[in-house]
């Protein structure tokens, strides 16, 4: 059940991506420094989203890490606590 609703909204996408192409297929003059290719609008887009999603994802990725290294930094300082409170309470109590 899950792989078909899976596979129908991938079919969703890639028949909302086919009317996004269609209705976007007029050529526009992209103007980079050196270059000035001429491409359909939908492929700018799309490539535009492309960039986006791996500048965003490797911006998540080095908060992961860092989040990561902060964990177990914590933990590590969770291992000492738990072994002094070990430690104290194993001391006989004197007056």
């Amino acid at each position: 059940m899950l792989n078909f609703i899976k596979l129908l909204a991938a079919l969703i996408f890639l028949l909302l991506g086919a009317g996004f192409a269609a209705t976007n297929n007029n050529m526009t003059a992209l103007d980079l420094y050196f270059i000035q290719p001429t491409l359909p609008l939908s492929l700018i887009l799309l490539f535009t989203l492309g960039v986006g999603i791996l500048l965003g994802a490797t911006v998540s990725l080095f908060l992961f890490f860092r989040l990561k290294k902060e964990n177990a930094n914590l933990k590590k300082q969770k291992q000492l606590i738990q072994q002094e409170v070990n430690n104290l309470r194993a001391m006989p109590l004197s007056d």
